[in-house]
């Protein structure tokens, strides 16, 4: 039997530990070098950001090219029962944002599909970010789908199902997914139907469908920062081909049959992102990217392990606040950096090395 020194097993337990630690370390933010402002490109420089294979989102829209009261463009694909509501550019916007206008879906006058949508996607992981804010009348409405991703041809609601619905009308809803054989693998009722009228919300959803026949698929939403729904069922894929969700709707259904009078919703999106990863850059409001009360995604325009560019989307946060801002960056299995401290409208962010700010760990 060999017999191995003290100084030799201390060795190879730091060894282990450092290689341990670095499997699973989150990423480091070293420098920031570039102007903090709206629309400008940065540069950020550290270690660990992994690999993201498109740099840039899916789909990324403010909704500030078009004219007020043309149908939206940029590429996506619009729905509607009645084509005058269809989704249409309107100048409403977040207050302290930079931006003027969002994208706006009219259900009024019995019209329940005013779609906005990505068509052709072969996805097996979605996420999406976007700002959103609804006026309602009348009575409740039966059902309230505010994403729906959906197999078939291009345009079509086939199987597979992921769906998030709501029910104002009995102040329920769920989070819902069937294969494409229509057997249901997720079915949570745990979600209130109110929907929040009158104020600016931030949503995030996240859908992984994971290894086939495995128990690994995720499905969770967050709104205001905080989570919304889950899926708190084991979530395995028995007949899902990867890739099978061609067709994501974002905000595709109203329900205006029922009650009186009729129920009338005027709903709007800003800053719609949407990716395959959960890779991202975001500037917050805390150190912490648990502690954040606010965040606003931004727009890689490349990405390295060591170096990601991003444009800036300001979003709220502006360079005449006292609000002190930080920069996350968030790997494709959702480890999260430290808050890199920045200052908005400004150069003077780059130089030293702040890599020793208090963690902040996992957050997806």
């Amino acid at each position: 039997m060999v017999k191995y020194s003290p100084k030799v097993i201390l060795i190879v337990f730091i060894f282990f530990t450092f290689v341990a630690n670095n499997l699973y370390a989150a990423p480091i933010v070293i420098s920031v070098k570039g102007n903090v402002s709206e629309s400008n490109n940065i540069t950020v420089s550290g270690s660990g950001f992994g690999t993201k294979s498109s740099a840039s989102p899916i789909k990324w829209d403010n909704f500030e090219d078009g004219n007020e009261g043309s149908e939206i463009g940029n590429g996506w694909f619009l729905d509607s029962n009645q084509r005058d509501k269809s989704p249409r550019y309107a100048s409403f916007a977040r207050p302290g944002s930079k931006g003027k206008q969002s994208a706006f879906q009219n259900f009024t006058d019995g019209n329940y599909n005013s779609t906005i949508g990505l068509v052709n996607q072969k996805v097996g992981k979605i996420y999406i970010s976007g700002w959103y804010y609804n006026e309602t009348s009348g009575a409740p409405s039966r059902n309230v789908k505010t994403f729906a991703f959906r197999g078939g041809a291009s345009g079509q609601y086939g199987l597979p199902n992921v769906r998030f619905d709501q029910y104002p009308v009995s102040n329920s809803g769920h989070i819902y997914v069937a294969d494409n054989r229509n057997n249901i693998l997720v079915n949570n009722w745990k979600l209130g139907g109110n929907l929040n009228s009158g104020v600016w919300h931030r949503i995030e959803l996240w859908f992984d469908q994971g290894y086939l026949n495995q128990n690994n698929g995720k499905y969770i939403v967050w709104r205001d920062l905080n989570i919304w729904a889950e899926s708190t069922e084991t979530l395995t894929t028995s007949s899902l081909p990867h890739g099978a969700f061609k067709n994501i709707y974002v905000m595709p259904y109203f329900s205006t049959d029922t009650g009186s009078p009729k129920p009338q919703m005027r709903w709007y999106w800003d800053e719609l992102y949407i990716d395959n990863t959960l890779a991202r850059v975001e500037l917050g409001n805390a150190a912490v990217f648990e502690d954040c009360t606010h965040r606003e995604i931004q727009v890689p325009n490349s990405w390295t392990d060591k170096s990601i560019n991003v444009t800036i989307n300001q979003g709220s946060f502006s360079s005449d606040s006292d609000e002190n801002t930080y920069l996350f960056v968030v790997d494709t299995d959702g480890n999260v950096s430290d808050g890199y401290p920045i200052i908005i409208g400004t150069s003077e962010n780059g130089g030293d090395d702040h890599s020793t700010f208090p963690g902040c760990g996992s957050r997806h």
